[in-house]
């Protein structure tokens, strides 16, 4: 596949749904990596969520062709692989799609705008939060225990936290510059960001208050995935000059 971006597996029908950013299309593969289906949802389409209740993938793309200005969020059956729903999102780059279920809203950095969206699922109704501290944003994690919505912010690096009923701004911590990739251990209490500078480690309190624990610099790489139930954190590392471009595993002891 030319331009992979986001990934999703259902793991009843045991499915692989990605997103095609080069063909505006989702695919979808059996666990035996066998093609099973090509689903249509408009020019480069990029971050998504999976509704494992609903039974639904959410994906964002271009609200039409490449060079459209608005967005469409699709939300694709994961049982008859097809768009049974779209929301149309008023700004060009999407990033960090992430679902509240007991709310039933999706929430979506604007990146373009320095802003959230906020989708309700019920009336479709689209709504943007914006905040002082937010800047070409991009990864998202909701703590539904807390009610706070952490925000990645860039240039600088910033974690920005907003009270999820109504987009206030809680507080404003360092973070990794261009942060890319947001992970979250709910049991833990325990927050990670990767960027370009490294790995930003934050501990959440049980009321959301998050106290930053450090960036480890050595870390380094956009693309990152923390397992909590292995307690691991696998981070692509960029390839550098001489340096190759590597899938690096870590333990995560706190």
């Amino acid at each position: 596949m030319p331009s992979p971006h986001k990934l999703a597996f259902d793991p009843v029908r045991r499915r692989l749904f990605v997103a095609n950013g080069r063909d505006g299309v989702v695919e979808v593969f059996g666990s035996d990596l066998s093609h099973v289906a090509t689903i249509p949802v408009g020019a480069k389409p990029d971050t998504g969520a999976l509704d494992p209740v609903a039974r639904l993938f959410y994906v964002s793309s271009r609200a039409g062709g490449a060079d459209a200005t608005t967005s469409r969020i699709s939300a694709i059956s994961l049982d008859t692989l097809r768009v049974v729903r779209s929301f149309d999102v008023p700004a060009t780059t999407l990033k960090g799609l992430v679902l509240d279920r007991a709310g039933q809203r999706l929430f979506v950095s604007m990146r373009d705008r320095n802003a959230i969206g906020v989708i309700e699922l019920a009336g479709g109704q689209v709504s943007v939060w914006t905040s002082k501290d937010l800047n070409r944003n991009v990864p998202l994690v909701l703590d539904a225990t807390s009610g706070r919505l952490f925000v990645g912010s860039r240039e600088p690096g910033r974690l920005v936290v907003l009270d999820a009923r109504d987009g206030r701004q809680i507080q404003t911590l360092p973070a990794t510059e261009t942060a890319d990739s947001m992970s979250w251990d709910a049991d833990r209490r325990l927050l990670l960001v990767s960027g370009d500078t490294g790995v930003s480690r934050y501990r959440v309190a049980p009321d959301g208050t998050a106290t930053w624990l450090g960036t480890d610099g050595a870390l380094v790489g956009k693309t990152s995935l923390y397992v909590p139930a292995l307690r691991r954190f696998y981070l692509l590392r960029p390839r550098k000059g001489a340096v190759d471009a590597a899938l690096q595993v870590y333990a995560v002891g706190l």
